[in-house]
C-alpha cells in the first residue's frame, strides 16, 4: 500500500479549493447575462401634454415639445404677465388687448418731450465783487438779461431782491453768486445761485395724441384719456428722457405698461 505525504495532501486540497472558486465565478457570470435589465419609468408633462419616459436600456425616446405660441421672452428682459380676472389664468396680454381688434397703446399716443419747468427768473452771472458786485438775471419767458444789485425790484415775476453777494472759494475754484429774493405775493424767499438753475415743481411729460394731433402735458401720477385709453403716467425720468405709462382701455380692468421716449422728426 503506497503511503501519501503530508506535502501531497496540502497540494490536492488546494487544487480542489481552485477549482470550486473557478466554478462558482462562473456561475455568477451565467447569472449576470441571464438578468433582465430594470427600466425606470418617469412621467413628464410638457406644453403638448403627459410624456412617460423609461431611463436604462429599455428607455423609449420623448417626444419634442409642442409648440408654445407667444409664451417666449428674451434671456435678460423680465416677462410681463397678467391675470385674467375671469378665469383666473395666466395671461401673456391683458384681455383687452389679446384679441388683436382693439385699440393699441402705440398707436394711441406718443412722447414728444420731457422738460422741468424752470423758475421764471434765474441768476446766471455777476459783474465786480465785494459790495459793488451785481447779478446777472435773465427771465425765463423772455430771455431778457438785467444787471441788479440789492433792492432792485422786478416786475414780470414781482420779486424783490434783497441780498447779493460773491463768494471766492481757495484753491482756485469758480467764485460762486449768491441772490435772496422775495416774492411779492406770497412774501416767501427764494434763493437764486450761478451753480444750478432753479427748477418750478417736477418734471413734466409732453404727449401727443396720434389721432387728433393734441398737445397733453401731465406730471408723474397724473392721467388723461386718448383713444379708448386712460393712460396713467407712472415715473418721469429726465436721465434718460422718457416716461412710464400704464394704459387700461376704457371700461376694462387689466392694464398694460409701456415705456415711451420722445419721438423724432415733425409731426
Amino acid at each position: 500500500m503506497k503511503t501519501v505525504g503530508y506535502h501531497q495532501v496540502i497540494a490536492g486540497l488546494a487544487l480542489l479549493l481552485m477549482a470550486a472558486s473557478i466554478m462558482g465565478s462562473i456561475g455568477r457570470v451565467d447569472r449576470m447575462t441571464r438578468m433582465e435589465p430594470k427600466a425606470t419609468i418617469i412621467a413628464l408633462n410638457t406644453a403638448s401634454g403627459p410624456v412617460t419616459g423609461t431611463t436604462g436600456p429599455a428607455a423609449t425616446r420623448w417626444s419634442e415639445p409642442g409648440d408654445v405660441g407667444d409664451w417666449v421672452f428674451d434671456l435678460f428682459t423680465p416677462p410681463a404677465i397678467y391675470l385674467d380676472p375671469g378665469t383666473g389664468q395666466p395671461l401673456l396680454k391683458p384681455r383687452e388687448l389679446e384679441s388683436g381688434t382693439g385699440p393699441k397703446p402705440e398707436a394711441a399716443i406718443e412722447l414728444v418731450a420731457i422738460h422741468v419747468p424752470a423758475y421764471p427768473l434765474q441768476l446766471v452771472g455777476h459783474a465786480g465783487s465785494g459790495r459793488t458786485a451785481r447779478g446777472v438775471f435773465a427771465l425765463t419767458v423772455t430771455g431778457e438779461t438785467f444787471l441788479a444789485a440789492a433792492g432792485h425790484h422786478f416786475t414780470g415775476p414781482g420779486l424783490t431782491l434783497r441780498t447779493f453777494e460773491v463768494s471766492r472759494p481757495r484753491g482756485g475754484l469758480p467764485a460762486t453768486a449768491t441772490a435772496i429774493l422775495v416774492d411779492e405775493l406770497s412774501g416767501e424767499e427764494v434763493v437764486l445761485t450761478s451753480l444750478e438753475r432753479k427748477t418750478l415743481g417736477p418734471p413734466l411729460a409732453a404727449f401727443r395724441v396720434i389721432a387728433s394731433g393734441e398737445q397733453i402735458e401731465c406730471a408723474e401720477g397724473g392721467s388723461f384719456e386718448a383713444d379708448g385709453f386712460t393712460c396713467e403716467v407712472v415715473k418721469i425720468s429726465t436721465e434718460p428722457g422718457e416716461a412710464d405709462v400704464r394704459f387700461t382701455a376704457v371700461g376694462g380692468s387689466d392694464a398694460v405698461f409701456r415705456t415711451l421716449r420722445p419721438v423724432r422728426g415733425p409731426h
